[in-house]
């Protein structure tokens, strides 16, 4: 298919990145899962579509006790207007990525090395639980994540079990509400390891996914902390910086192209004594941060509110101090983990304070001091990743020297446990509200 077919005027937009196809069918029904894996394994245009050569693996044992055989969309054509397949590769397609209607529309590739965290982290944007005690803003009547139910050859279910894939490009769907706005997520989830065994064919869908429609996108890069040096994202790295900017260039007016490093599990980082050396050398307003660092805020730690007053991002208080003094700093490998770990305890802080405060999440973060807070952290994060990242020269060359993309972002995560149930991912609507704000200010 011509780039001009693609993007000129009046062209027909691209329903699926994998082959390119324009057309979708209606499903005829529904199937159970192990039917379905044995007739796709027959299909070999859904097969090269998704570079799954190697076939398509079966429920884990531990997994299938929880789940079963679940029903899927079938793979004939029918009369079912809710579920559609591609009519070239039949590669089931969720509705955000065929349907018109009043949404708006975002493309968004994610990719991370594998044992990053990335399956676990989209998990937690796809299917959010509706009262995260970690949250930014919350989910409720005016602000939810509605997810489509497949994300063939599983469902959604399955993949929120822990479940990890083999399957090297999969298509997810989410609906986004809030206020008055809704807006239709087309995802491209791939998988790290295909960007060093095939990377033209990664790089044709990623950007097939990206520009072929209108409405513009994100692509983000999933990357775990850890205390030791080893090869990250680098090839996924420069996979998207080269195609950042011909993508750019193909982008109509008014569409967003958007970039961002999930950094995640800071929640394993540990404090240290040279992040205490490095704060007193460092910052003048330096109590709270030790105080802070001393224990992991809770909801019930005495004196929460005044903490939080102390470290409020205002220019003359303690938080924009130690943005600015990160931001000139040469920090060692040690400091870089304590401050870390500093960075997940302001964010579980945050969650806290409001939660004690009993105050509107949403209204205190729109209307409040929450937003202010919120993107120092986000600065903070940044800053200490590009530290972080520079023994190795992954994704933080982007960020700096010849490279240099200032549109990327950083986004901190990490996970809480508590007693009361599993451990819930902190911040994790961090990618909702950037793409509420993103998509709005078009």
């Amino acid at each position: 298919m011509s780039l001009k077919k693609w993007f000129g005027s009046g062209a027909t937009e691209i329903h699926c990145p994998l082959c390119g196809s324009a057309e979708s069918r209606p499903t005829g029904g529904f199937t159970r899962y192990s039917q379905l894996r044995q007739a796709l394994a027959g299909v070999p245009e859904w097969l090269e579509a998704h570079a799954s050569g190697a076939g398509i693996p079966d429920i884990p044992a531990e997994v299938r006790q929880l789940v079963g055989d679940p029903e899927m969309p079938a793979l004939d054509e029918g009369a079912d207007p809710e579920h559609r397949r591609c009519a070239k590769c039949k590669t089931l397609l969720p509705p955000q990525f065929w349907r018109g209607g009043p949404a708006s529309s975002l493309a968004m590739t994610v990719a991370g090395t594998a044992g990053h965290g990335k399956t676990t982290w989209l998990m937690s944007v796809l299917t959010p639980p509706r009262r995260s005690r970690y949250s930014i803003i919350g989910f409720n009547e005016h602000h939810s994540v509605q997810p489509y139910n497949y994300v063939e050859p599983y469902t959604i279910d399955m993949l929120d079990r822990e479940f990890r894939t083999a399957i090297p490009f999969l298509l997810m769907g989410c609906t986004i509400s809030y206020a008055d706005m809704l807006i239709d997520v087309r995802t491209l989830d791939v998988k790290g390891e295909t960007f060093q065994t095939d990377l033209p064919e990664v790089s044709r869908r990623v950007e097939r996914h990206l520009t072929a429609r209108r409405g513009g996108g994100a692509m983000l890069i999933v990357e775990r902390f850890t205390a030791n040096e080893a090869d990250r994202a680098a090839t996924i790295a420069q996979t998207y910086l080269r195609l950042s900017h011909g993508i750019r260039t193909r982008q109509k007016r008014g569409d967003v192209l958007w970039k961002a490093v999930v950094w995640t599990f800071l929640d394993q980082a540990q404090w240290r004594p040279e992040g205490e050396t490095w704060l007193r050398g460092a910052v003048r307003e330096v109590a709270p941060f030790l105080r802070l660092a001393a224990d992991i805020p809770r909801y019930d730690t005495p004196g929460l509110e005044e903490l939080y007053d102390q470290l409020r991002a205002d220019d003359d208080l303690a938080l924009r101090q130690l943005l600015v003094g990160v931001r000139d700093a040469s920090l060692d490998a040690p400091a870089i983990e304590a401050l870390a770990a500093l960075l997940f305890r302001l964010q579980l802080l945050y969650s806290a304070y409001v939660a004690r405060r009993r105050v509107n999440r949403l209204e205190y973060f729109y209307a409040g001091d929450g937003r202010q807070y919120v993107r120092i952290c986000q600065e903070l994060a940044k800053q200490l990743y590009l530290q972080w990242d520079a023994p190795i020269g992954g994704v933080g060359t982007m960020l700096t020297g010849g490279n240099a993309d200032e549109d990327w972002q950083v986004i901190p995560c990490g996970r809480m446990a508590d007693t009361t149930g599993p451990p819930e991912s902190v911040w994790n609507d961090q990618i909702v509200i950037e793409a509420v704000a993103r998509v709005g200010a078009r």
